[in-house]
This record gives structure tokens, sequence and C-alpha cells, in this order.
């Protein structure tokens, strides 16, 4: 269990790490965020800069759902 903690610990340096010396970066007045859906990566995002100046970008496997890819394309599409 405290090897766990740890490991979580470490991990969410890491992270804090990476997000201070991101916003440190010069960015576009908007930029694009791929994700494949699991909360810890739009997180990420959210963290390093508002919605305002995000273009999230969800990738689904086709071999998972044909459906959800195609709707993700569309929305894309939608968006520019």
């Amino acid at each position: 269990m405290a090897s766990r903690k740890l490991s979580d610990l470490k991990t969410a340096i890491i992270i804090k790490g990476l997000v201070d010396w991101v916003q440190k970066q010069p960015l576009a007045e908007i930029f694009s965020c791929l994700g494949d859906g699991h909360d810890g990566i739009w997180n990420l995002f959210a963290a390093i800069a508002p919605s305002e100046q995000r273009f999230e970008i969800l990738l689904v496997s086709f071999e998972r759902s044909r459906f959800l890819a195609l709707s993700g394309i569309a929305i894309m599409l939608l968006k520019f």
C-alpha cells in the first residue's frame, strides 16, 4: 500500500513539473489537444490552458466503435 502511495506521489510530482514547464512556454492562441477518452489526459490539458484556448480532439478506435469514430470526425469537421 505504501509503495502505491509513493508511486502516486511521484506521478503527481512529474505531472506538476510538466504542467509548470508547459505553462512557461509560449503557447499558440489556440492549440490542439489529442486524447483517447481517459480523464487523465483531459485533466492535464485543463491544467495547462483554459478551454477557450484548447481545440480538443478525441481519438477513437474504429475497431471498438465505428459509430463513435465517425461521429467524432463529424464533430471535428463542424468545429472548423
